[in-house]
């Protein structure tokens, strides 16, 4: 997710992957997302691919990250033809069939092949849900069927994190929308096999996790606060092995910042990406053994 306005007018889109630093490169053998040992039977029917953590950055730009070594590995450039002026991606979500949901600045949302990088027009949302973060949950502990959760509103509310924003479901085969509730900030979201739905909020000097009750948006648990940084240009949110990573910072600078369930910040690693989206599906592990 980021702010729309300053990406644009900075001229981010279409200008090509930026140089990437020696701490983004992918390790020479990548680990194997069939070869982690899970607790629970969500997994059950999924592909490796499917277990992945992708992120997207601000010039389309679609890379897996590796959670254990906080690499990164380019998979190639999005070539969504975007019908909005300048429109570039704002956030992402992957299901169960390593699918990415993309959405982009003037409210398309496009499905992507994680593999081939096929990408085809789903819908245009507009109204009260245009721009949003998002995230798969399961709608039981260890269930094989999800639901997609969306938090959002206007492109103009999307400049100001600070108000309240709408939490609904967004359903992948109708296309359709139906509003959950309100939430005061603006998150980015991921969902885990337990059928937890957490939301990452960016703020002005600190930031904040919390648990949301997936009825009504309200908030079941927040995490102490932390000063990752001021409000920050692009941003981003995956839970992976029970664990959480945070992709946030400046334009061509974001960092990655991986926080246990105590709110610790385990690590930060440095990048000279501006990652807009991160999706993990609900096949991803939430305990590694």
């Amino acid at each position: 997710m980021k702010v729309t306005a300053l990406l644009l007018t900075l001229g981010l889109v279409g200008c090509g992957s930026p140089s990437r630093g020696g701490d983004d490169q992918a390790p020479d053998a990548w680990p194997t997302a069939d070869a982690v040992t899970v607790r629970g039977d969500a997994s059950s029917g999924c592909s490796g691919a499917a277990k992945q953590v992708y992120v997207i950055d601000a010039d389309n730009t679609f890379s897996r990250f590796d959670p254990a070594t906080r690499t990164f590995s380019d998979l190639g450039v999005l070539s969504c033809a975007a019908s909005g002026p300048g429109a570039s991606p704002f956030s992402m979500s992957i299901d169960r069939n390593a699918i990415a949901w993309v959405l982009f600045t003037d409210g398309e949302v496009f499905r992507v092949d994680t593999t081939t990088l096929a990408c085809t027009p789903a819908t245009t949302l507009s109204g009260n849900l245009q721009n949003f973060g998002m995230g798969f949950s399961t709608n039981v502990a260890n269930g094989t069927d999800d639901t997609l959760f969306i938090a959002g509103g206007t492109t103009v509310q999307s400049a100001d994190r600070t108000g309240n924003s709408t939490l609904a479901t967004f359903n992948t085969t109708t296309l359709q929308t139906t509003n959950v509730g309100s939430i005061v900030g603006w998150p980015e979201l991921t969902g885990t096999s337990e059928a937890e739905l957490w939301g990452y909020f960016p703020g002005d000097g600190t930031t904040h996790i919390s648990q949301l009750d997936k009825t009504n948006g309200h908030v079941l648990v927040t995490l102490p606060e932390h000063t990752i940084g001021s409000s920050q240009d692009a941003y981003a949110f995956a839970a992976y092995g029970g664990e959480f990573f945070v992709f946030s910072g400046g334009l061509g600078a974001t960092k990655v910042y991986e926080i246990n369930i105590n709110a610790t910040i385990l690590t930060t690693t440095s990048t000279t990406r501006t990652i807009v989206g991160a999706g993990v599906s609900t096949c991803a592990p939430i305990v590694i053994e």
